[in-house]
């Protein structure tokens, strides 16, 4: 009885305390960029960054007109 009072809490704690599902990423790097076919001075990057928590490898395309411009993008989104 003891011992399935304590997993039910523990149960309850855990559905309580969601983890977040934003990724939360600091190491970005740029993989390409290229003249952007839509926007007049403008580059599409590819940028890659790995999640703290999972360790997962997030890809993504951002459009901006300078290589901080998109990194700034890229941590603003939080990948």
């Amino acid at each position: 009885m003891r011992y399935t009072f304590l997993f039910g809490l523990l149960m309850v704690a855990a559905a309580i305390n969601p983890q977040s599902s934003k990724a939360a990423c600091v190491n970005c790097q740029i993989q390409s960029r290229e003249a952007s076919a839509d926007v007049k001075g403008k580059f599409v990057y590819r940028i890659s960054c790995i999640d703290d928590a999972s360790g997962d490898e997030i890809n993504s395309l951002i459009t901006a007109g300078s290589d901080e411009e998109a990194l700034q993008q890229m941590l603003a989104a939080k990948c």
